[in-house]
């Protein structure tokens, strides 16, 4: 990282409890290898969209929108109350690490 840059330590992930219940969240997961197109084969995207689907499903989240881009994604989502959004977030990129070989 260049000089004089701050680096950013992490980000809370627990929703504030003044949310309310049906908010909606820009959500931004990367790559590891930031550059190379490791979400645009049909295989992976198949994966991850399945993923989100069945999740979706299951309650664990609301998908209303994921958009795959080459080295990252873009969703807008909504997380009950009673889920860590760090635990749902970090089981689905385990599942999807293991499945397509994507480093997260």
């Amino acid at each position: 990282m260049p000089a004089g840059v701050p680096r950013r330590t992490g980000l809370p992930h627990d929703i504030p409890s003044w949310v309310p219940e049906d908010a909606v969240f820009f959500v931004t997961v990367n790559c590891v290898e930031r550059g190379a197109a490791r979400l645009c084969t049909p295989e992976v995207a198949a994966v991850i969209e399945e993923s989100f689907r069945f999740r979706h499903e299951k309650g664990q989240w609301q998908a209303r929108l994921l958009l795959l881009m080459p080295d990252h994604l873009h969703a807008l989502m909504s997380f009950p109350r009673d889920q860590s959004v760090r635990s749902l977030m970090a089981k689905w990129k385990e599942f999807v690490a293991k499945k397509t070989g994507v480093r997260w």
